[in-house]
């Protein structure tokens, strides 16, 4: 594997897709080497109507976390009884949680990519109060923001980049 995932490896079907980093060194890979900082920002304008996932996803997904993924009864989400159809805060959990680095050796050339290699998962509500978004940015380590305007996206993917490069 040379050091990084390879999203194929997670088993998703094909018709599920990631968008990954493709510049520079990384070869087509998206989560590499110990030490940088990897993280996704999520802005949305309004609440999911579904994520249409069959049991050959979500199954797969839940055992990997330990469990479903819920909303807090104190902050419940939109449609919380079907959760199987809001996957957003199990996959937060999944990419935080789990260590993505599968290369083995953990020493690739002058890289040692060994320790926990995660994402962290940031959460925008674009005009919109979340619990969805914030409880996956919670989920996924990150922060979620509540702006209103351009001015308050700017700011909050601004702190975002900025948290993202503190060590």
């Amino acid at each position: 594997m040379g050091g990084c995932l390879h999203w194929e490896s997670l088993h998703f079907p094909p018709n599920i897709h990631f968008i990954v980093d493709t510049s520079g060194s990384m070869e087509n890979r998206s989560v590499c080497w110990g030490g940088q900082s990897t993280a996704v920002l999520l802005v949305s304008d309004g609440e999911p109507t579904s994520d249409n996932l069959g049991a050959n996803v979500v199954t797969p997904l839940r055992t990997r976390n330990g469990g479903p993924v819920h909303c807090p009864p104190s902050a419940p989400c939109l449609g919380s009884s079907n959760d199987a159809l809001y996957m957003l805060d199990d996959v937060a959990k999944l990419l935080h949680t789990n260590d993505l680095q599968a290369s083995v050796p953990p020493v690739v050339g002058d890289f040692d990519t060994s320790g926990m290699q995660s994402v962290n998962v940031y959460t925008v509500g674009l005009g919109i109060d979340s619990n969805l978004l914030r409880n996956a940015a919670n989920e996924g380590g990150g922060l979620s923001y509540r702006v209103n305007d351009v001015a308050g996206l700017k700011q909050a993917i601004q702190e975002v980049i900025s948290l993202g490069m503190s060590p």
